[in-house]
């Protein structure tokens, strides 16, 4: 699950974020991931996801952590010295309003308009990736937008075979 938020067609999110990468000096590509792309199941380059909290008082913080790995809400909660974290979802979103797209949050304070976090195992990577729009996929320099975005690393996931309390939906 990938956070998202509606904007309009004209201004993607993701769109944002390339331009964002290329005024801040980081390093990107791009790929398309639908049947003509180069990438095919098991060669897809790893994959980041991003998940939007509200913390106990009320402040959203956008996190970033590994797509194979599992939100650890508790740990994230202790990292960011709140007492509870709240997951925000709504996959029923796109529904609401139309003429719009359901897009990806740009993994930029700036851009997305509160804190970014990103997982501590994501630190040794060279680079990250991340869906963005129409089956496109975005490749960028992890320790230049580290540097350019102030990103800081905290535990935030747990490896999801690890886990050992059962995830609820409500």
């Amino acid at each position: 699950m990938t956070t998202a938020t509606l904007v309009p067609s004209e201004r993607q999110a993701t769109g944002w974020f390339e331009d964002w990468l290329a005024e801040h000096g980081v390093p990107y590509g791009v790929a398309d991931t639908r049947p003509t792309s180069p990438w095919s199941g098991d060669d897809q380059p790893p994959v980041a996801k991003t998940v939007t909290v509200i913390d106990d008082q009320a402040n959203p913080h956008l996190l970033v952590f590994d797509a194979g790995a599992c939100l650890d809400l508790d740990a994230a909660a202790r990292a960011l010295k709140c007492r509870w974290l709240t997951m925000l979802a709504g996959p029923d979103r796109p529904q609401r309003v139309m003429g719009r797209q359901l897009e990806p949050l740009p993994p930029v304070p700036e851009l997305c308009g509160f804190p970014v976090h990103a997982d501590e195992e994501l630190r040794s990577s060279l680079t990250l990736t991340l869906h963005g729009t129409a089956g496109r996929l975005l490749t960028f320099s992890r320790a230049v937008w580290e540097r350019e975005a102030g990103i800081r690393y905290f535990r935030l996931a747990t490896n999801c075979s690890e886990s050992t309390e059962p995830i609820e939906w409500y």
